[in-house]
């Protein structure tokens, strides 16, 4: 059993423990202690980390940069380096470690730069390229894990019976329902409005479609949920599906909630995958309508909703995450991009999120994902064949730092209608690849404990 890395202070610091949980405790399993005692720390025979000024013989120090002993917001020169092929912050080029992994962690982690004045966009956005990676060229990079594990290899140069209980890689696959059915349970107006679109823009085949559907001649194309409830039979993955419960307007055109068909389909969405909540582009700005959203699924469900994603990812700090922590969610897929694919927190693996305004870590753990088909498609113009390249080299990203793999999709990406089509293949070998990597992965553990077993 690994003794505990003790950790040396000047002094305690709600922002340092958490820090060091999430790097020390849930990436790398190991056992630690903070202690604010220089002679205990300096008489110890467990693997030690000086994290002070102080000098200490024979012992890894890392610089404090500051800020995990402040409180509050401030502007930080962040002092970004490239070292030893690392993405750094707070580099302090002092020899053993140069940086300040925990305050680098920390910074990314809480989305530090996103509690500080910034430019958004016209949906009231954080754009990637105001962000410390997108400006530094590392957004495609899992920074966070990687220092983990770059700490981890400095500590076993010395202390060479450390043992880490490293995560496996895993994937976390989600669905947004903004739409539940391209045609079906349209009322009158919004059906001849509909197909008068298809008309003068000579879209056909969508007026004849709609007719069809209409006539339960033909199936909606937007009615993917028995192939996601039988895809992922087959690859023994889970899915996460987020429901847009709130009234129509511009940014909100999902069917009415109170459609019979859409009750009966929300019941059975709860049924058969995760569900959770896909609050209205309104509910960003209204705690009022949020709740009524929350509660009105819940009422249906039966049951306290207690996941979520932000419509549109519409995602301000500290307010968006204090509000859904107030009306009992506990998990949030938010935290990813809507302009490029990446690491937004710097971390590929669930986590606990710290609130920095009230500087406590809270029990609302966050989910990343890593990229939205969306993004790729009409952002970035790839085509299929070119975006199942790019998630296949994220992928390998992820699997390298043993992190959880998230996506985002829709329902209506999966159809394999007008413009989503082969979407839906790029979708299948994601999931086989990532099926194929866990199963290695759990393989490998197997031997090796086959092998470790007299």
């Amino acid at each position: 059993m690994n003794e505990p890395v003790i950790i040396y202070t000047e002094s305690f610091s709600p922002r340092l423990s958490y820090t060091v949980e999430v790097l020390l405790g849930s990436l790398l399993g190991l056992p630690y202690q903070l202690t604010t005692d220089i002679n205990y720390f300096k008489n110890s025979a467990s693997p030690k980390i000086n994290y002070s000024k102080v000098a200490v013989d024979n012992v890894l120090q890392i610089i404090p940069a500051g800020i995990l002993s402040e409180s509050g917001i401030r502007s930080f020169d962040i002092r970004y380096a490239k070292w030893n092929n690392y993405h750094t912050l707070f580099f302090s080029g002092t020899t053993g470690f140069p940086f300040d992994i925990f305050s680098a962690s920390f910074y990314l982690l809480t989305r530090y730069e996103e509690y500080l004045p910034f430019k958004p966009d016209e949906h009231g956005r954080f754009n990637s390229d105001q962000s410390v990676a997108g400006k530094n060229g590392f957004l495609e990079e899992p920074v966070v894990q990687q220092w983990a594990n770059l700490l981890l290899k400095t500590l076993q140069e010395k202390y060479t019976w450390i043992v880490p209980r490293r995560q496996k890689f895993t994937m976390e696959t989600s669905i947004d329902v903004d739409v539940a059915y391209a045609f079906l349970y349209r009322n009158f107006r919004r059906f001849l409005l509909a197909s008068g679109r298809d008309l003068v823009s000579f879209k056909w085949n969508y007026f004849v479609d709609r007719i069809l559907v209409s006539l339960k001649s033909k199936t909606d194309p937007f009615d993917t949920y028995k192939y996601l409830e039988l895809v992922h039979r087959k690859y023994d993955l889970p899915v996460y599906v987020f429901y847009l419960a709130g009234d129509y307007s511009h940014y909100d055109r999902n069917i009415p909630f109170e459609e019979p068909a859409i009750q009966s389909l929300i019941k059975r969405l709860n049924d058969k995958f995760f569900l959770g909540i896909h609050p209205s582009y309104r509910a960003f700005q209204n705690f009022g309508v949020l709740k009524g959203e929350v509660e009105r699924l819940s009422k249906t469900c039966e049951t306290q909703i207690t996941r979520s994603r932000q419509h549109f990812l519409r995602l301000v700090f500290p307010k968006t995450y204090q509000w859904l922590m107030k009306l009992g969610i506990t998990h949030d897929f938010s935290m990813g991009y809507h302009d490029k694919p990446g690491f937004r927190a710097g971390i590929a693996a669930p986590y606990l999120y710290y609130d920095i305004q009230t500087e406590t870590k809270t029990n609302l753990t966050i989910h990343p994902f890593v990229f939205m088909e969306r993004t790729l498609r009409d952002r970035l113009k790839m085509n299929p064949d070119f975006a199942l390249l790019k998630i296949q080299e994220l992928m390998k990203k992820v699997d390298a730092v043993n992190g959880t793999f998230g996506s985002l999709w829709h329902n209506d990406s999966l159809s394999d209608y007008g413009e989503w089509k082969r979407w839906r293949y790029v979708y299948e070998v994601m999931l086989s690849m990532g099926y194929t990597m866990n199963r290695s992965k759990r393989e490998k553990t197997k031997r090796v404990v086959q092998y470790d077993q007299p």
